[in-house]
């Protein structure tokens, strides 16, 4: 699944936290 933030398509998982930017992981 993906999801825009910041204008950007961000991979994540099915819980919804980011995987492919740790920066965002919880933060969002």
């Amino acid at each position: 699944m993906e999801k825009l933030i910041a204008g950007k398509n961000i991979q994540v998982n099915e819980e919804g936290y980011m995987t492919d930017f740790a920066q965002w992981d919880k933060t969002v």
